[in-house]
């Protein structure tokens, strides 16, 4: 940076830009500051022009000086007044026209891209480690309301989003399926509200299209679990409090078989090979020693609160349904090289977000969707949650679009829906 004063001006220079100004009753005007400054306009090019002008106020004094080695001679004659007089400010910012390189100059650098040779098996360990993967789908909510003069039956689960889910299924080529509850909604078993009578007669085509639904997924994968879910529990949760005799009932040639009233006899999981995870709100499928799914007993109204409140506590990584929203959260654990990142994740529903569902309303914020798990035996796992929105899912660069499926399901189950 340089700076020079001439008189009454300043001029000054840093790099491509200069700024020239004076504050004085002389120089009023921009050509009278580039001629005090002697500035080269064929070099710098104007950016900026600030004038200024206000009074002044100087004592009027007559003064006659004279000098002769050192000493002075004279008189100041001081008349006792002030003279108004203007000042002006001036001021000229300019930049090159031709800007000069800046030290360092920026250059272009030349990389030499060569082969790039992994270490022997880091990019094949993690698949000789036999990763799987499962699709994780939750409260399908399989019920009806009936219209009492028509007979008209409005279903709770969302056939559109079911679709959705088989399509995944039978596209993702998964090691296993779990359904993590509230596969039923029981609404007519439930003393939570007061049963209305469109209610009643409807367990049947619940558990009859449940059924069908989780025969055709079961077909797309070689393991199968079903957990109980609140919704589930209502059945044995009546029996207990209303039907004490028909608790745990069987006949006597089937007393190693499920209970005749129960969700895993209904619906004919064991004919089908599917396991039944019960004992809620206990009961849990470990995928491996790092990851644990549950149907979940906690909800909070705050978008993410749910996952927060299960990650608070947790120690390995927990998925969940139950709360109809897809949210996810993580934390780190650990110290040193025993630090590890678990993850708390809630899949979305696959019943009717629109206030269908008894208990619910369109305010409700439910969200359909499904996750995907990729784990080793080892502990290590990944999650991904995908939405279902208006019928269609994006999973794997290809977009899934649901259909009304009850054609085929009339004439597979010969039951009028």
């Amino acid at each position: 940076m340089t700076n020079k004063k001439r008189g009454e001006v300043n001029f000054s220079t840093e790099g491509n830009r200069a700024k020239a100004e004076s504050i004085s009753p002389r120089i009023r005007t921009l050509d009278d500051l580039i001629a005090a400054c002697d500035i080269d306009l064929a070099v710098w090019k104007i950016e900026k022009v600030i004038i200024n002008k206000w009074e002044g106020y100087r004592a009027d004094k007559q003064v006659d000086l004279e000098f002769d080695n050192g000493v002075m001679t004279g008189h100041v004659k001081d008349e006792g007044k002030l003279n108004i007089e203007p000042l002006y400010k001036v001021e000229v910012r300019l930049v090159k026209r031709e800007p000069e390189a800046l030290m360092p100059v920026i250059q272009p650098v030349n990389v030499k891209i060569r082969k790039c040779t992994l270490k022997k098996g880091t990019a094949s360990q993690a698949r000789s480690d036999r990763w799987r993967r499962r699709l994780i789908l939750a409260d399908p909510h399989f019920g009806f309301s009936k219209d009492l003069r028509t007979g008209e039956m409005v279903n709770f689960h969302s056939r559109k989003a079911l679709s959705v889910a088989l399509k995944i299924a039978q596209a993702g080529k998964f090691d296993g399926i779990t359904v993590l509850g509230d596969t039923l909604d029981l609404a007519e078993w439930s003393d939570k509200f007061l049963r209305s009578p469109e209610m009643y007669w409807t367990t049947q085509p619940a558990v009859v299209e449940g059924a069908w639904w989780l025969g055709q997924l079961r077909r797309t994968t070689g393991e199968m679990e079903v957990l109980e879910g609140n919704h589930d529990f209502r059945l044995m949760k009546a029996l207990m409090t209303h039907f004490k005799q028909a608790y745990d009932l069987r006949p006597a040639d089937e007393m190693d078989d499920p209970a005749v009233m129960s969700v895993r006899r209904l619906l004919g999981l064991d004919g089908m090979k599917i396991e039944y995870i019960g004992d809620y709100p206990n009961g849990s499928k470990r995928v491996n020693e790092r990851l644990e799914l549950v149907h979940g007993d906690v909800v909070r109204k705050r978008p993410g609160g749910t996952v927060s409140v299960l990650l608070e506590n947790a120690w390995i990584s927990v998925g969940c349904g139950h709360g109809h929203r897809n949210e996810m959260a993580t934390k780190r654990v650990g110290e040193g090289e025993e630090q590890r990142v678990i993850t708390a994740f809630m899949v979305g529903c696959l019943c009717k977000v629109d206030g269908t569902v008894p208990g619910s309303t369109a305010k409700s914020a439910w969200q359909q969707g499904f996750g995907v798990v990729e784990y080793a035996e080892s502990g290590e796992h990944t999650v991904n949650l995908y939405p279902i929105e208006n019928g269609r899912a994006f999973f794997e660069g290809k977009v899934y679009e649901g259909e009304d499926y009850v054609d085929a399901l009339r004439e597979s189950t010969g039951f009028e829906f």
